[in-house]
């Protein structure tokens, strides 16, 4: 459904409908009636949600917050009824909320990802698949690896830190070009950056919101100098510069006994 975008650099073809291949990630990041909300064929087993550090990050007025993440009541896309529960809310309509809450003996608190109860957690939305009922485009959407708004930041990035770190008018314009559709015009004049609220911090908090759901968050935070030192929600940090890099793989080196390790792994 999005090949025709004009900001995809460069995606994965995705095509259920011509090809037979489609995401399949409905297993892990739908609920068990995932199919009512989008008036699908399939479910989920409710594995992977969005952590509330992570939903907090968006202010209330951004589009993206209520566009690519599912919350609060959820409804039968075909007949508009509620969606009810399977496990702990068995029969009761299906609200998600941000927090994770335990399962065991309902307690209720931070608990862990593994923990939840059947509504924790916002939901990805980005990436839908059509209806059922849609026979050219049904799960037809392709997972974009580059898009034009990622070299753009990546280029006001670039500009910043030549800058000694700071931005100048043309980072900012570059930045609030990509930033500007995930608000309506009447709030725009209160959430333009400008020179002296655009930081690298902040930039870095932008490319976090603008590619949630994208896999790009471990490799900006790494280029941050963050990796292994943000803590988020229930992350502790790590001081181990090790984790900035990826172990060979053993049989890779088994392959080669001339390839050594990385720093830090045996």
């Amino acid at each position: 459904m999005n090949h025709r975008s004009t900001e995809n650099l460069f995606q994965l073809a995705y095509d259920l409908r011509q090809g037979d291949f489609n995401f399949g990630w409905n297993g892990d990041f739908w609920h068990y009636r995932q199919r009512e909300i989008y008036a699908a064929d399939r479910d989920g087993n409710n594995g992977i949600v969005v952590i509330p550090s992570a939903y907090d990050a968006f202010e209330d007025n951004d589009l993206r917050k209520t566009g690519w993440m599912l919350i609060g009541p959820q409804t039968n896309k075909t007949t508009g009824n509620p969606v009810l529960g399977t496990e702990e809310y068995s029969g009761k309509p299906l609200v998600f909320v941000k927090e994770i809450r335990r399962n065991s003996e309902g307690e209720t608190g931070a608990g862990g990802m593994t923990k939840g109860e059947e509504n924790s957690g916002a939901r990805f939305a980005k990436y839908v698949p059509g209806e059922l009922s849609d026979e050219v485009n049904y799960w037809g959407n392709d997972f974009v690896l580059y898009r034009l708004a990622d070299i753009v930041l990546w280029k006001a990035e670039a500009i910043m830190r030549s800058n000694g770190g700071t931005a100048n008018a043309e980072a900012v314009t570059l930045v609030n070009s990509v930033r500007q559709r995930a608000f309506r015009a009447e709030d725009w004049g209160t959430e333009a950056y400008n020179t002296s609220t655009l930081t690298l911090d902040e930039l870095l908090a932008e490319r976090g919101r603008e590619f949630i759901f994208e896999g790009k968050r471990r490799q900006d935070l790494i280029r941050f100098g963050k990796f292994t030192t943000n803590t988020w929600w229930d992350h502790t940090a790590s001081t181990q510069a090790k984790w900035n890099l990826f172990p060979i793989p053993q049989n890779q080196r088994a392959l080669n006994p001339n390839l050594g390790q990385n720093d830090g792994y045996e």
